[in-house]
């Protein structure tokens, strides 16, 4: 009985722990973020334009459009929050709406980053919040979560995918199946974001497929499946992307999709 108490008080402190690191990072963000007046770069122009296009606004895609003569990068994050739009049709609270987006996924990296360092390495609740801030305060999180740019989501990628990995290697079988596909869908989401998300796809097949194969817990039935929810979520995915990239190349950029970046 004892024994249930102090787990469950240490539950609740963990959950804790994890509310006010997310409350912290994502306030502090988001506050600076509110402040921010216009798009610092050309690149961030792009972003906003195919949220609105994305959405239904091609009027509004096209304005910001001439305003860069950089390329196409992806449309998994701009179609996250370019509904804002037809909420409230104002180009300032697009823009906002951009870096919002971002200050929550900043917010939920010391979070994973947490429960990583408690749960799978058992480090101590004081040293796993101290590993969480440090790692949450990286130079390149916070200069480029005031960006409305992908790059904040592909951080956020990496280490939602390293979390996945470690619930799919102390799950039972059925939850395995669910991680499985939850890998290859987050894997795969990094390439709807920019074409560097290669490299996570590349280094997440290589590193799902051992674990796999040298998982003996599961017998080549339950692999086999394993391996098939994976590679049809892939496959699935990639079919989406190159829909939607489509769309954009022959909507809003008048180009065949071949000759975008």
């Amino acid at each position: 009985m004892q024994e249930k108490l102090s787990n469950i008080r240490e539950k609740i402190q963990t959950q804790k722990n994890e509310i006010i690191l997310f409350y912290i990072f994502f306030a502090v963000n988001a506050v600076i973020a509110l402040n921010m007046k216009y798009p610092i770069i050309t690149d961030e122009y792009v972003t906003l334009a195919e949220g609105a296009f994305l959405w239904g606004n091609k009027t509004l895609g096209e304005s910001f459009r001439t305003l860069t003569s950089t390329g196409y990068y992806g449309w998994g994050f701009s179609v996250l929050f370019g509904w804002v739009y037809r909420i409230w049709p104002n180009l300032f609270v697009l823009y906002h709406a951009a870096l919002i987006y971002n200050s929550v996924l900043i917010g939920m990296i010391p979070v994973i980053v947490y429960k990583l360092a408690n749960q799978f390495f058992e480090i101590s609740v004081r040293r796993s919040v101290l590993i969480s801030i440090i790692i949450a305060c990286c130079p390149a999180y916070i200069i480029y979560s005031k960006y409305a740019l992908n790059e904040v989501p592909l951080f956020f990628s990496v280490w939602l995918i390293i979390y996945l990995f470690y619930k799919y290697e102390n799950a039972q079988i059925k939850p395995k199946y669910i991680y499985a596909g939850l890998i290859a869908l987050s894997s795969m989401y990094t390439y709807t974001l920019h074409g560097r998300g290669l490299a996570i796809i590349a280094t997440t097949v290589i590193v799902f497929g051992s674990l796999t194969i040298i998982n003996k817990q599961t017998d080549r039935k339950q692999k086999t499946l394993l391996f098939v929810i994976y590679v049809i979520i892939n496959i699935g995915i990639y079919l989406l992307n190159k829909i939607v990239k489509s769309v954009i190349s022959y909507g809003f950029f008048g180009v065949n999709t071949g000759t975008l970046n």
